[in-house]
């Protein structure tokens, strides 16, 4: 299967058997198909940790599914509707036991959480970074200008790149 979606790392959750489980697929998946294998542990109460990692992304429209998905999930579970992720999506609570299933909603929040974990990027810092090279950016030009006397203009936009232009340039 991890083969077939071209899947590139797998994720193990590792609450029971101290990683014996990781240890036994990880062979089998290495001898079928290179792939990586993560363990990865869920604490506290799975209704809370389901909503509050699904929930912002949700509230921010940036859980994208193809209506294939939501086809073949209807399709799938129509003589039991409890297995199916848009149901449980649905009827979740914060409520201990509110769902009898979660069979495909704690995957979806595991594989949300393992994206957010590692696309968390500090803006502050990036913005502080692009700043910082705009400002050595135009440094350079003023020192090319004044060793070799050609007349280069140096601006910053609104974005906080610069921009540099042959002296009597117009736009």
């Amino acid at each position: 299967m991890a083969k077939r979606h071209g899947v590139h790392t797998a994720l193990v959750e590792d609450n029971f058997g101290g990683g014996m489980f990781t240890e036994l697929l990880r062979p089998v998946l290495y001898d079928s198909y290179a792939c990586g294998v993560e363990e990865t542990k869920s604490q506290g109460q799975k209704e809370r940790r389901i909503i509050d990692c699904l929930e912002p992304v949700m509230m921010q429209h940036r859980l994208v599914v193809a209506p294939s998905v939501i086809e073949r999930d209807y399709e799938n579970n129509k003589s039991e509707i409890r297995y199916s992720l848009f149901y449980q999506m649905t009827r979740i609570t914060y409520e201990k036991g509110s769902l009898v299933h979660d069979d495909l909603i704690d995957p979806l929040a595991m594989g949300v959480k393992f994206f957010t974990d590692r696309m968390a990027v500090d803006t502050a810092k990036v913005s502080r970074e692009n700043r910082e090279q705009a400002i050595d950016d135009l440094l350079n030009n003023v020192e090319k200008f004044m060793s070799t006397g050609s007349t280069v203009v140096s601006a910053m936009d609104a974005s906080g790149t610069t921009v540099s232009r042959p002296n009597g340039y117009v736009q």
